[in-house]
C-alpha cells in the first residue's frame, strides 16, 4: 500500500483566501467589529493580522482568543 503526504501552498491546488476571509469577518463579528474584503485585502498585503482591526478597538486579548476560536470549526 502506498500512503502520500500532501501539501498545499495555499493557492497552488484550493484557493482557501476567500473562506479564511469569511471566517475571520464572522469571528470579528462577534466582537461587534466589521472586516470589509478591501480591508483584509490590504491587510493581508501588507502583512497586518485579521485580528488588530480588534487590538486597535481595544479588544482585550482574551476576547480575542475567544473569536479566533469561533474561526477554527468553519475552515475548509
Amino acid at each position: 500500500m502506498k500512503k502520500f503526504i500532501l501539501f498545499d501552498h495555499d493557492g497552488v491546488l484550493v484557493d482557501t483566501g476567500h473562506w479564511y476571509y469569511l471566517a475571520g469577518k464572522r469571528a470579528l463579528a462577534s466582537l461587534g467589529i466589521d472586516l470589509p474584503l478591501n480591508t483584509y485585502l490590504t491587510n493581508m498585503a501588507n502583512g497586518v493580522p485579521t485580528w488588530q482591526g480588534a487590538r486597535d478597538s481595544g479588544v482585550s486579548e482574551s476576547e480575542i482568543r475567544r473569536a479566533q476560536e469561533l474561526k477554527k470549526p468553519i475552515l475548509p
